[in-house]
């Protein structure tokens, strides 16, 4: 007689003999692991993608990582005040004699303080003397419209006398002169002559001094 083997059931009515459900608190570890997975994945990325941006930053030509803000920007420069422009004033003079020249009032800017005296010391003797602060020079070799203020800022400026006597003189018809002013300004002169004036029985043939003159006020 043949044996009959009679299979049991388990409490899901499933055959032993084949794979059991997960329960529910599998089911909740198997989640778990799922998200903490998921979770290190994601942190591992940041790590990358933050490594990758500095390793960037620090091969950039001219990055200089300390002066870069959060954003990995440069930081926005500060305003700046704009430069003030320096005004250009032409003219001519004539000063007379033992009198005195405040250079900035034909800028319209006057300090009350002048920039130099004509002496007169006798007819053949006579100097162009710096006063109150001011600075002369004569520009040899120049031409006067090519004068820059660059130039009068570089030239060798002194507070010594320059002599416009009939012996050796270094003020001459045609020479140019850099001033650097009481008030701070620069100017370029050039001599246009002298004018005589008899005064009494004396007479004077170089009087009076004529220039023509650019300012360049601040």
């Amino acid at each position: 007689m043949p044996t009959v083997v009679v299979l049991e059931k388990d409490k899901a009515g499933i055959s032993g003999g084949g794979p059991k459900c997960a329960g529910p608190e599998q089911i909740m570890n198997n989640g778990k692991c799922f998200v903490f997975a998921l979770l290190l994945i994601s942190v591992l990325c940041g790590v990358k993608l933050f490594a990758q941006s500095t390793a960037a930053v620090h091969s950039a030509p001219g990055a200089d990582p300390g002066s870069l803000n959060e954003a990995g920007a440069p930081p926005p420069e500060p305003d700046r005040a704009p430069a003030r422009p320096v005004l250009i004033i032409p003219g001519a003079k004539v000063v007379k004699g033992t009198r005195s020249w405040d250079i900035d009032a034909d800028s319209g800017k006057s300090q009350g303080a002048a920039d130099f005296w004509f002496q007169h010391v006798n007819e053949r003797e006579r100097y162009v003397v710096p006063k109150n602060g001011a600075k002369l020079a004569v520009l040899r070799a120049k031409d006067f419209e090519k004068v820059t203020l660059d130039d009068l800022k570089k030239a060798a400026l002194s507070d010594a006398k320059l002599s416009a006597s009939d012996e050796n003189p270094a003020i001459l018809p045609g020479c140019i002169v850099a001033v650097r002013t009481s008030a701070g300004n620069y100017a370029k002169l050039q001599v246009t002559g002298f004018v005589p004036q008899s005064v009494g029985e004396r007479n004077f043939p170089k009087r009076h001094i004529k220039f023509r003159f650019v300012i360049y006020r601040k």
